[in-house]
């Protein structure tokens, strides 16, 4: 325990190996039950997890892995310059707390003038659930009233605990849900996907305070779990937000596709994001053109395309209208059907050129000037 602490304070990804033999019986006896449960109709997941929990039982640690996950080339400066867009910038990982802290540290998501708080599962702590999130509360309103910016730190374990109180009730010392086999609890989804006025107190006290950081990092998490986050933010914040997703594993696919925005980077991870996404990047820092320059474009463009198509249709409709009560409303047509026909087609040059060539700003002054998008 106390290597993999100290491999995850130096940034680097663990993976613990165990083993234990296993007789033809025994295996065929588990492997007949894993077929069944995989083929079942009801509860799929949770007979899974139940067949999964009698094979991973008194297992010996072989030993260790640590690896280093190398950044690629611009990913500082494309999150130093996302956040000056005034983009609220969440990651969600499976790695450590110590890891994603100093992972967070080595991108520039965190950095050392920020207020960080951690909220972790309560362990040892004698504090309740809603003790722990007050006391998160008042240092994350105490850092904003002194002009901090505040980040947060949550735990996948801590979220399950918040999505598992029920109001009127504090989760007991030492008390953890029990994960099924995605990493994740039936209370977590179902609770994340009910409207906000159905929410306990607690997860609405949690995502109060997530709203007001510019950072929130959620580790040890599943994959299913980081789907469900997007759709909390989604369905809890108001006005409803728009949220995009970017990943490069097969375990951010149920992410990219909750969001409604998804992106995906094509790698040494395989192209299932790629082909789940919406758009599809080589490199992570690819990601600020396509926010910071085609968004803003594309953004205007759509808004001068709404208002024109609006009016467009407007004035035909509303001369027409007018004409109708000053003949009697006889039913004749003020314009003949070539007109009509004609009229769209001609005034759709317009819109197309704006749509091709109109640029709020021109690319370089997009990404020297990040604040140019909010």
């Amino acid at each position: 325990q106390d290597d993999l602490a100290a491999f995850a304070r130096e940034g680097l990804r663990t993976l613990v190996l165990g083993r234990r033999p296993i007789e033809d019986a025994e295996f065929s006896a588990w492997h007949a039950e894993y077929e069944r449960a995989q083929t079942t109709m009801q509860d799929r997941e949770a007979a899974l997890a139940s067949v999964a929990e009698r094979i991973e039982q008194q297992l010996d640690i072989v030993g260790v892995t640590a690896i280093e996950d190398k950044l690629q080339v611009g990913v500082q400066e494309t999150i130093v310059r996302i956040r000056e867009a005034g983009i609220k910038f969440w990651v969600l990982t499976g790695d450590k707390l110590e890891t994603a802290r100093n992972i967070g540290f080595s991108t520039k998501v965190l950095s050392d003038d920020m207020e960080i708080m951690v909220v972790d599962s309560g362990g040892d702590d004698e504090q309740t659930l809603v003790e722990r999130l007050n006391s998160v509360e008042t240092r994350c309103q105490g850092a904003l009233d002194r002009g901090d910016v505040v980040a947060m730190i949550v735990t996948g374990l801590a979220l399950e605990e918040i999505t598992s109180a029920r109001d009127g009730e504090s989760a007991v010392e030492g008390s953890k849900p029990k994960l099924d086999h995605q990493g994740t609890t039936k209370e977590f989804a179902n609770k994340t996907g009910r409207k906000r006025e159905a929410m306990s107190s607690s997860l609405r006290q949690f995502l109060d305070i997530a709203k007001r950081c510019s950072v929130v990092i959620a580790c040890r998490v599943a994959p299913l779990q980081k789907s469900e986050l997007v759709r909390l933010v989604r369905k809890g914040v108001h006005p409803t937000p728009v949220t995009l997703a970017i990943g490069d594993g097969a375990n951010d696919v149920p992410m990219i596709q909750e969001a409604q925005v998804g992106v995906g980077i094509s790698g040494k991870e395989g192209r299932q994001a790629v082909n789940s996404a919406d758009f599809a990047i080589a490199q992570f820092r690819y990601l600020q053109r396509l926010v910071l320059v085609h968004g803003m474009w594309n953004y205007h463009r759509a808004c001068k395309f709404v208002l024109y198509s609006f009016w467009k249709n407007a004035v035909l409709v509303m001369l027409m209208f007018y004409y109708t009560m000053i003949s009697g409303y006889a039913g004749t047509s003020l314009f003949e059907d070539m007109i009509r026909a004609s009229y769209n087609f001609v005034l759709a040059g317009p819109i197309i050129a704006t749509g091709i060539f109109d640029r709020e700003a021109s690319d370089k002054a997009s990404l020297a000037n990040p604040a140019l998008y909010d």
